[in-house]
């Protein structure tokens, strides 16, 4: 069967919600959305190691990032307090910038936007991140014009959010009934 593969960035210091909230909406666009082609969902890390997510949280990526070869639909950086980290990682900043240029659409969520501005990606881009760490991702990364109002900004095949619910939520449909088509606007169904 075919699917459309979502790789999942995590790394020591990314927040949990960050990730189970973009898996979780995957993963029920292909229970509920009817779509032809379903994604596989893939978490990642440096070194295929587990990430350390908070006070007692330990997630096991299932691949290493370097592994990681086939040509990709999505790549979601998560966001977390180990973001500078992440983004001071040379190996993980050039496994992200060879993983973009394998995906059809690149995005991150919340301060996974340093990720993402260390790549070089978000170069010449709007971009949007947590408000309490837009200034140092602006001074960090003079590139990139960084916008703390949004709640979520789309550059092309680049996409930033500013928190990790509220972008892969908000435009769920109510009904059962509606399939991935007919979703005007919701994001893994038609971004």
């Amino acid at each position: 069967m075919e699917t459309r593969p979502v790789a999942v960035i995590g790394y020591d210091g990314a927040e949990l919600l960050d990730i189970a909230c973009v898996t979780t909406t995957f993963g029920m666009a292909n229970v509920i959305g009817g779509l032809r082609t379903p994604y596989r969902i893939i978490v990642v890390s440096p070194g295929g190691l587990p990430i350390t997510c908070g006070p007692g949280v330990v997630l096991h990526s299932a691949q290493a990032l370097e592994r990681l070869t086939e040509p990709l639909d999505t790549v979601i950086v998560s966001g977390g307090i180990g973001h500078a980290g992440a983004a001071a990682n040379p190996l993980l900043v050039a496994h992200v910038r060879r993983l973009a240029k394998l995906s059809r659409r690149v995005a991150s969520v919340c301060t996974g936007a340093t990720v993402l501005a260390a790549t070089g990606l978000l170069d010449g881009r709007r971009a949007t991140t947590h408000w309490r760490f837009a200034d140092r991702l602006a001074a960090q990364y003079p590139g990139v014009t960084v916008d703390p109002d949004p709640i979520y900004i789309r550059d092309g095949e680049i996409s930033t959010a500013a928190a990790s619910p509220v972008p892969w939520t908000w435009r769920w449909p109510s009904s059962r009934r509606t399939t991935a088509s007919s979703w005007p606007g919701c994001w893994p169904a038609t971004w």
